[in-house]
C-alpha cells in the first residue's frame, strides 16, 4: 500500500486531466473533523478517456446551454 493512500486517503495511482491537467488526488470538500486516515477520501474523478468531471461539466455548460434564452427568462421574472 502506497503511502497516500495509507495516511490520506487519497489513490496511489496519480491520473492528470488531459485538458486541465488536475490531478485525481485532489481531494473534494470533506469536513475535516470527521476525517481519518482510515476513510477514503473523494477525490477528483478522471474518466476512462482522461478527462476531468470538472472540464465535462464546463463543456456541457458553454455548449449545451442556452445562456441568451436563460437570460431572457430570468428578465421576465
Amino acid at each position: 500500500m502506497e503511502k497516500f493512500e495509507v495516511y490520506y486517503g487519497l489513490p496511489a495511482e496519480i491520473k492528470f486531466c488531459k485538458k486541465c491537467v488536475i490531478s485525481n488526488q485532489r481531494p473534494n470538500a470533506t469536513n475535516e473533523l470527521r476525517y481519518s486516515p482510515q476513510v477514503k477520501k473523494q477525490s477528483t474523478f478522471i474518466g476512462k478517456d482522461g478527462i476531468c468531471d470538472a472540464c465535462k461539466y464546463n463543456d456541457m455548460k458553454n455548449n449545451v446551454f442556452d445562456w441568451v434564452k436563460r437570460g431572457k427568462m430570468l428578465q421576465k421574472i
